[in-house]
């Protein structure tokens, strides 16, 4: 698991004085970035030769966040599929669930133009978690 702190900015904010439904994929995002920089890359992300594509957000709310709240994202690896990631996320409003998510990532290569298996250096390391 890997938690990364969230600095909730005004735009993230609607009318209503609550964090959109909308920034919170962002939030996830800035999880599943950093997730990878900490778990499974050995250096700079070549995006070229080894993409992820989102193929499935998922998000279930419990309770707002606010502008002052403390925000982070803890984000844990879920399960593996032949070209396919699945990463879980649970979203903290001072230090208690307020969200969980999951996405589905594919491995894709834009040169080839379609999905790639999960390579095998980031399988290796996906199945050591």
């Amino acid at each position: 698991m890997v938690k990364t702190k969230i600095q909730v900015r005004f735009s993230d904010v609607d009318m209503a004085g609550h964090v959109h439904n909308a920034a919170y994929f962002q939030y996830l995002e800035l999880g599943r970035v950093h997730f990878f920089r900490e778990k499974i890359l050995d250096g700079p992300w070549d995006w070229e030769k080894t993409s992820l594509i989102v193929a499935r957000n998922e998000i279930d709310y419990k309770m707002p966040l606010v502008f002052e709240d403390d925000v982070a994202v803890e984000t844990s690896f879920d399960s593996l599929g032949t070209t396919s990631i699945v990463l879980a996320y649970k979203v903290l409003k001072n230090g208690e669930p307020c969200a969980f998510g999951k996405s589905i990532l594919v491995c894709y290569d834009y040169d080839q133009g379609g999905k790639i298996p999960v390579p095998d250096v980031w399988r290796r390391k996906f199945e050591a978690l």
